[in-house]
């Protein structure tokens, strides 16, 4: 399938496969969710400050539902993240 797939355009190839009733989607780079416009219409990426003040991209929560679309408040300190990682939880 690689050495197949490696001979189309991205486009054509999603096309083809799509086509013949196969689902497939691109994988994306970071690049690309910022370009992506049903990204910016569901609000996918926001922005942070960290400790210092400097801006951040982030994914927001997902999926957003219309009810409760929940969102990012803070982010977590360092040792919240390793107490997370301590209780193997992440």
């Amino acid at each position: 399938m690689a050495r197949w797939s490696a001979n189309f355009a991205t486009a054509d190839l999603l096309g083809l496969l799509h086509e013949g009733g196969v689902p497939a989607g691109r994988v994306y780079r970071a690049e690309d969710m910022f370009a992506d416009e049903h990204f910016a219409a569901r609000d996918a990426i926001v922005r942070a400050h960290n400790r210092r003040g400097h801006e951040f991209a982030m994914q927001n929560v997902a999926p957003r539902l219309s009810d409760t679309p929940g969102g990012v408040r803070w982010r977590y300190a360092a040792a919240a993240i390793e107490q997370l990682r301590n209780d193997a939880i992440v």
